[in-house]
C-alpha cells in the first residue's frame, strides 16, 4: 500500500519501519531542509529588480512649484528633489500669460527664494542653466538638510560644499539651512546677514528650541 507524499514529508508515518524512516529522512533532507528548492516565496526574488526599475523610471522626476507674486513678478521656487535632468528640461518650457510669453529661464531670473533641491546634493542644482540665471538682487535660498545625519547614513556630501559656496556668493550669504545653529536663536540675530535683507524680511522660532523656524518672505 502506497504512502501519500505529504504524510511522508510531514512525518505522519510509522517511523519505526526502517524503510519508511530512510525514505522520510531522504525526502526531508532533499526538500524540507533545502529552502532554495521551495517556490513558496520565489516571486519575491523579483521585487528588488522591480524596485530598481521603478526607481530608474521615476528618478529625476519631481514636482516643482514656482509661485509668482502677481503685483511684483517676484518668484519663489520650490524644487523638491529635482536633479540635473529636471533643470535642463525647464529651458524649453514657455507659457503665454495675459498675452505675454513667460519662459522657464525668465522665472529663474525673477526668483527671490529658492528651496534648494535634494538636500543640496551635488547633482541637485544646475549651475550654468540654473543658479547662474538667478541674478535677482534679493535672491535668497533655503536648504532642508542636516549634514551630520547625512554623514551618519552615508549619503555622501550633503550639502555639497561647492553648491553652498555658489549659493552664498549669489545670495549674499542669505542661505538658510535646517541645521544652522544660529537659527535656534530667538530672533535669528546671529544670522550671517542682516534681517530684513533681500527677500527675507523676518526670522522667528518656536519657544521650544529647535521645533520650528518661521521666515517672512516678500
Amino acid at each position: 500500500m502506497g504512502i501519500e507524499l505529504e504524510a511522508m514529508l510531514n512525518g505522519a508515518v510509522d517511523l519505526a519501519d526502517e524503510s519508511i524512516r530512510r525514505t522520510h529522512t531522504l525526502l526531508k533532507a532533499s526538500y524540507l531542509d533545502e529552502a532554495y528548492r521551495r517556490i513558496d516565496y520565489d516571486w519575491l526574488s523579483a521585487s528588488a529588480e522591480l524596485a530598481l526599475q521603478l526607481d530608474d523610471r521615476t528618478n529625476n522626476t519631481s514636482l516643482v512649484l514656482a509661485f509668482e507674486f502677481v503685483d511684483t513678478g517676484r518668484v519663489m521656487l520650490f524644487t523638491a528633489d529635482a536633479q540635473v535632468g529636471n533643470w535642463l528640461s525647464w529651458q524649453d518650457l514657455s507659457w503665454t500669460v495675459d498675452g505675454a510669453k513667460v519662459s522657464g529661464s525668465e522665472l529663474l531670473g525673477r526668483t527671490v527664494l529658492l528651496k534648494v533641491g535634494h538636500h543640496g546634493s551635488e547633482n541637485a542644482t544646475l549651475k550654468e542653466k540654473g543658479l547662474e540665471l538667478m541674478n535677482h538682487p534679493d535672491f535668497s535660498a533655503f536648504i532642508p538638510t542636516n549634514k551630520e545625519d547625512a554623514t551618519k547614513v552615508k549619503w555622501g556630501e550633503m550639502p555639497y560644499e561647492p553648491i553652498l559656496e555658489a549659493l552664498d556668493a549669489r545670495a549674499g550669504k542669505r542661505v538658510l539651512r535646517a541645521d544652522d545653529p544660529w537659527a535656534q536663536h530667538a530672533t535669528g540675530s546671529r544670522a550671517p546677514f542682516r534681517a530684513p535683507s533681500g527677500s527675507l524680511r523676518a526670522i522667528r522660532r518656536s519657544n521650544t528650541k529647535g521645533l520650528w523656524v518661521e521666515v517672512d518672505v516678500s
